[in-house]
């Protein structure tokens, strides 16, 4: 078998059998091939597609590429929340919380997404469990479990994912569907609810693209007997209150205390119950959505993400110096919140990085006052900008000021989430 025969045959909007799938996965986890031929490879499964068949094939032969874990043998009610984009991280924090709570065992396994590793390590001191025998402890407890991905969880996952980055084919959605799936099955997860976010400055760019990304995971979950559901939101504004490190884990305590934006109770109801809905198919939403509020006012859900901050180290809630008025200049209606100038800003104010050695203030953010639909009038405070550096606050309150859309027409409210699958 030539590498070279594949290209043609992917060329040629051919179908490549199991066979020349697992060899070209052989020969290039061997280095046996040139890296451009797998670059040519990847991009003519970009341009030409690829068919199910073809995705779990080479979903499987990825996870297979190093160690596999079994986390599934440990408990079958094991979930995890994959975000794929958006702003708010808190979601995942207080989802975490409330399925403990309710005796589900909580793993999240971490690499890429520094946004939520920061919060965590950042604030929390918190201590990524590598351990597995620690980790089947903890589930077994129906603990919360972070797991630093290691390395040789499907390491050539991670080679396309840089391959396909330095080839502009980063947005494929089949090889976005494979990528997340081979990692999952590597790790032995059964029950996995993707929370997949589209907009002009979303990883997925559109409605019908996240869609597409929905029945492949759909699909391949069911073609690898999986247990998958997919959520699919539109970027408007950021979720909630605030965005920032402290400040969205303050949020997280306050969600989990009751007091939360009407957005954030609708998002973790609907979240919350495709989450349950995967470990006891039996209840109805209406029950599962019973039981989430129910943690959440007893307020169990609360002190199991105080626990989990506890145990993982002394955490100190930050507060940034100044705390700045963001004043509207238009009278009307909030039509949209640019999230990349939210997203600028935070970069500018130290609040997210954008590369893993930037240096990061955990007291930095933003905080929302008005959000889409809302009526405003001039000099009615929009936000705040909270930043520790006086240098970086006039910048920030302009570009805050420009983040909010106003429109003189009345803007409906709409929900967030567009389909569930």
């Amino acid at each position: 078998m030539d590498i070279k025969d594949l290209i043609i045959k992917k060329r040629n909007k051919e179908e490549l059998s199991l066979d020349e799938i697992e060899y070209f996965i052989n020969s290039y986890t061997n280095g046996e091939i040139l890296e451009e031929q797998a670059a040519s490879l990847l991009t003519l499964m970009y341009i030409n597609g690829l068919s199910i068949e073809e995705m779990s094939i080479l979903t499987n032969k990825v996870a297979e590429t190093g160690k596999l874990q079994d986390l599934y043998k440990y408990s079958d009610s094991i979930i995890e929340y994959h975000p794929i984009g958006g702003l708010g991280d808190k979601i995942l924090i207080v989802l975490m919380a409330i399925c403990s709570a309710i005796k589900i065992p909580f793993v999240k396994i971490v690499d890429r997404e520094i946004g939520f590793l920061d919060k965590l390590v950042g604030i929390a001191g918190n201590k990524l469990e590598t351990d597995f025998d620690e980790i089947r402890d903890k589930v077994n407890k129906k603990d919360i479990v972070i797991i630093n991905e290691p390395d040789n969880i499907a390491p050539l996952e991670k080679k396309f994912y840089m391959l396909r980055k330095n080839i502009a084919c980063n947005d494929d959605i089949s090889l976005i569907a494979m990528s997340l799936m081979s990692q999952k099955i590597a790790l032995g997860m059964k029950n996995i609810v993707f929370d997949i976010t589209y907009g002009e400055n979303a990883y997925v760019k559109t409605f019908k693209e996240a869609k597409k990304l929905a029945q492949y995971l759909i699909k391949m979950g069911k073609e690898l007997k999986k247990g998958v559901k997919c959520v699919i939101s539109e970027e408007q504004a950021p979720i909630g209150k605030f965005f920032g490190n402290t400040l969205e884990l303050k949020e997280a305590k306050e969600i989990l205390q009751n007091v939360m934006t009407d957005d954030v109770k609708e998002y973790i109801l609907n979240v919350g119950n495709s989450i349950l809905s995967l470990v006891n198919e039996t209840n109805t939403k209406d029950q599962n959505q019973k039981l989430i509020l129910e943690v959440i006012e007893n307020g169990t859900a609360y002190q199991k993400l105080e626990e989990f901050l506890d145990q993982n180290g002394n955490y100190d809630v930050m507060s940034a110096e100044h705390i700045v008025p963001v004043k509207s200049d238009f009278s009307g209606y909030i039509e949209e919140i640019d999230v990349s100038i939210i997203r600028k800003i935070s970069v500018e104010l130290n609040s997210i990085r954008y590369n893993k050695d930037d240096y990061l203030d955990m007291g930095a953010g933003l905080e929302f006052c008005k959000t889409v639909g809302d009526k405003v009038s001039k000099e009615d405070v929009l936000g705040y900008v909270h930043t520790n550096d006086m240098n970086k606050i006039d910048d920030a309150v302009k570009s805050l000021q420009e983040a909010f859309i106003i429109s003189n027409k009345k803007v409906k409210k709409s929900s967030r989430i567009k389909e569930i699958i």
